[in-house]
């Protein structure tokens, strides 16, 4: 017999899996039950209406971010090149699930959950990034011609500009797109000679990877 935790936690991924599909605000709670092959009355037990789902469906990625990200950042077996491509990768794995559809949703429908979004993923920029700037500086991996703080502030006004349902409802190109072109020229701009050829050596290993 399923625990509660368990319970929950099927309805939450059931129901992102939804939401990316067809948009929040096209789901609806008896859809969602139906989809869970339960009752109304017992999605109810769980969550009181479908914006208590989306809250905690978010708190429960964002948490998984910062898990992953301290992670990749606490780990001294990998150099400072390997965790910055592989936190690269796993934010640009996250912005590629979330759909135009799925962000307009919540910054139209749920504006307080959005501006929380917002205000995490500003504090998580400007934590990590500028930790993996500082760091980088100082073990030469970054030039050191630059001015960290504002390198962090272009990065932030880059990622907080292009990565919302506005501006990429203009365009065909997707969150993961403009994240791994701002990656590119924010890196390829800062790194140091040697780090730049790293860099590129670890690209060429992970596409072959990936084309096996």
């Amino acid at each position: 017999m399923s625990t509660d935790l368990e319970i929950r936690n099927r309805i939450l991924i059931t129901s992102f899996k939804l939401f990316l599909q067809l948009g929040i605000s096209k789901v609806t709670m008896d859809e969602l039950a139906n989809e869970l092959g339960m009752s109304k009355k017992t999605l109810y037990k769980y969550f009181t209406n479908k914006e208590a789902i989306v809250r905690e469906l978010l708190e429960w990625k964002m948490k998984e971010s910062e898990q992953c990200c301290s992670a990749i950042m606490n780990n001294n077996d990998n150099s400072h090149v390997e965790k910055i491509k592989k936190i690269m990768t796993f934010v640009g794995e996250q912005y590629s699930q979330l759909t135009p559809q799925f962000l307009s949703d919540i910054r139209r429908n749920s504006p307080e959950i959005w501006k929380e979004i917002d205000k995490w993923r500003t504090k998580q920029i400007m934590q990590e990034f500028s930790r993996l700037v500082s760091d980088g500086m100082n073990q030469g991996v970054f030039r050191n011609d630059i001015n960290r703080e504002i390198i962090v502030m272009m990065y932030a006004g880059a990622v907080q500009y292009l990565i919302n349902p506005e501006v990429l409802s203009q365009f065909s190109f997707s969150a993961a797109d403009v994240f791994e072109t701002i990656i590119k020229i924010m890196y390829e701009g800062i790194f140091s000679d040697d780090a730049r050829e790293k860099y590129k050596e670890s690209n060429s290993v992970l596409d072959g990877t990936m084309a096996l």
